[in-house]
């Protein structure tokens, strides 16, 4: 059962536990896809509204003109209006024609508020930031959320329209029967963004287990560059982690050759000449031997 939190978030953005069994598959729920089609409906009201409106200055701004009563500025309303109403004919178009698409982040939420004078008014924006997204909000999303903690958010990428939200990990939720989506990318976010050190080491236990979360690591990295937190998750990996990495300094992706070669080079300061003597010497494979060995002597130098 959902908890009172997380009642309200479904009140708030309108999507059932039906809708998120959908998203944790990477699908838009149907209720979610009526949701969508409103908004759409809505955005066309208001762009042709604005269209007549332009419509009804274009036509007396090009009336005045054509009878010699207008000034220049008469002719530059006109082609104004005549741009703003391509403009939002173009959008409209883009918008009726563009397929919906679910899109998910996870991470530590934070509820922001700022404020700022206008005209003797104050005016107060609220927004949220879950990992590097940053989504609109209202004052009583930012009350309820105001706390924080580790969400995980599904929204349509091109409205950026959130469509779903739960507390945790994209797969913390799913029935014990049902695979997982991506249970390593969870736990590399888990490890690096954890509310708590206890949370964040029973993460990085579970990576030590899963030599394949090399790879949710590296491509979360390359997602992420700016990201430093999750480098330190790199010491939490499997023994065989760097031969792994060396790896992927081979592929022909370069997005995943830097944070593949910025794994390594984190990994190589945080070892020091003991920790990479030590893998120069009981290293997995030889080649992890031979980077060991030369990283060791950059160190030295």
């Amino acid at each position: 059962m959902p908890d009172q939190t997380q009642i309200a978030l479904m009140r708030h953005f309108k999507f059932t536990e039906d809708d998120l069994v959908y998203n944790r598959r990477g699908e838009i729920g149907p209720n979610q896809q009526q949701q969508l089609k409103r908004a759409d409906r809505i955005s066309t009201i208001m762009l042709g509204l604005l269209g007549l409106f332009l419509l009804a200055v274009l036509g007396t701004s090009v009336s005045a003109w054509a009878a010699g009563q207008g000034e220049a500025i008469y002719l530059c309303s006109g082609v104004v209006s005549a741009v703003l109403l391509a403009l939002g004919a173009w959008a409209t178009l883009r918008e009726q024609t563009t397929v919906p698409r679910l899109e998910t982040v996870s991470g530590p939420l934070t509820a922001d508020h700022s404020q700022q004078r206008i005209n003797r008014r104050t005016m107060h924006q609220y927004s949220l930031v879950v990992g590097e997204k940053t989504f609109p909000a209202d004052r009583k999303l930012y009350d309820l959320l105001q706390h924080g903690g580790f969400f995980t958010v599904y929204y349509e990428v091109h409205s950026r329209l959130i469509l779903g939200i739960e507390p945790g990990g994209p797969t913390a939720n799913l029935p014990a029967q049902r695979p997982l989506i991506n249970p390593n990318r969870d736990l590399v976010l888990q490890a690096a963004h954890g509310l708590t050190e206890q949370e964040r080491r029973a993460a990085a236990d579970q990576l030590r287990r899963r030599p394949e979360a090399v790879r949710s690591l590296v491509t979360l990295i390359a997602e992420r560059p700016a990201n430093t937190r999750l480098l330190a998750v790199v010491e939490a990996l499997h023994p065989t982690a760097p031969d792994s990495l060396l790896a992927y300094l081979e592929t022909d992706d370069p997005d995943l050759q830097r944070a593949a070669a910025r794994c390594l080079t984190y990994l190589a300061e945080q070892q020091g000449t003991e920790g990479l003597a030590r893998i120069a010497q009981n290293g997995v494979t030889q080649r992890v031997r031979d980077w060991a060995a030369a990283e060791r002597a950059k160190l030295a130098r």
